[in-house]
């Protein structure tokens, strides 16, 4: 007789109290908007280091907003995993082997509760690169903003500007409720 308590080993506190467990990571695990709403809402890109908050929902809303329709979900969505694992710097993930294949688990679990592709889309990663872009100028001008191989990346012709975090997590959900409403429609009606 199997037992329902297995042991998934050590696990994180959603805001809403929920279990995720940290090595183990589950599609369910990420099937709770309001979650990932809140707490990317409060989680700041670069680990903090920006002149000023800017938070991992902003940039996806931003994102969100940038490519074409078809997808704005997965731009939306696309960091949902950071609610777990952090928005942890490239350097760390390349210094720290595990804590990359950590985050690769997590990412993998939150795109398949989504039924978005198991890697990131060229649309959605230009997108970031060229979010980064712009993040790098406004956010961080002491850096240089390279991306990978040194190759200048474009930033975007917006002007960043903070939000109260409640808002931000406001406007997270309310748009991450319409594009899925919008996904589900469409396949009904296909």
């Amino acid at each position: 007789m199997t037992s329902t308590n297995v042991d998934r080993g050590p696990f994180m506190r959603t805001v809403s109290g929920r279990k995720i467990y940290l090595l183990d990571p589950q599609p369910e695990d990420y099937n709770c908007l309001e979650d990932i709403a809140h707490h990317l809402s409060l989680t700041n890109r670069y680990n903090g280091g920006t002149e000023r908050p800017w938070s991992v929902a902003q940039h996806s809303l931003f994102m969100s907003k940038a490519v074409p329709f078809q997808y704005a979900l997965e731009a939306l969505l696309h960091d949902a995993h950071e609610m777990v694992v952090g928005d942890n710097i490239t350097p760390m993930k390349r210094a720290c082997p595990e804590l990359k294949k950590l985050d690769g688990m997590h990412e993998l679990a939150m795109r398949r509760c989504w039924g978005l592709p198991d890697t990131i889309s060229e649309v959605v990663k230009t997108a970031d690169g060229k979010m980064f872009a712009t993040e790098v100028r406004q956010l961080r001008p002491l850096c240089d903003y390279k991306g990978p191989g040194d190759v200048t990346l474009e930033p975007y012709d917006a002007i960043l500007f903070n939000q109260d975090w409640m808002h931000v997590r406001k406007e997270f959900l309310e748009r991450a409720r319409a594009l899925i409403a919008h996904r589900l429609y469409s396949q009904r009606h296909a």
